[in-house]
């Protein structure tokens, strides 16, 4: 799922939505491990809005661990701010 599946404004929306949340996936040095991929889908499915948090490894690494993440997922990272990313899966009702 690309990013140009939800429109801009749905993304800031999501975006404000997610500033309440606490991350309740975290990703370690190792990047998307298969555990990760699980407990992010799993999470997803739940609330259709996650944040993620991932430890501290150099802006271009994350930024493919992030990529890395929504693919494996079928979601779209909504927003990244330093090491914390959100994400969403369209068609799941946000809780």
């Amino acid at each position: 799922m690309t990013s140009d599946s939800i429109t801009t404004a749905e993304k800031i929306r999501l975006r404000g939505l997610a500033m309440n949340l606490k991350p309740s996936v975290f990703l370690g040095k190792d990047g998307p491990t298969a555990a990760v991929i699980a407990a992010l889908d799993k999470a997803l499915n739940q609330h259709g809005l996650v944040k993620v948090r991932s430890s501290p490894v150099d802006r271009a690494l994350r930024k493919q661990f992030q990529e890395s993440l929504a693919a494996a997922t079928e979601s779209v990272c909504v927003g990244a701010t330093g090491h914390t990313a959100s994400y969403f899966r369209p068609g799941v009702e946000i809780k």
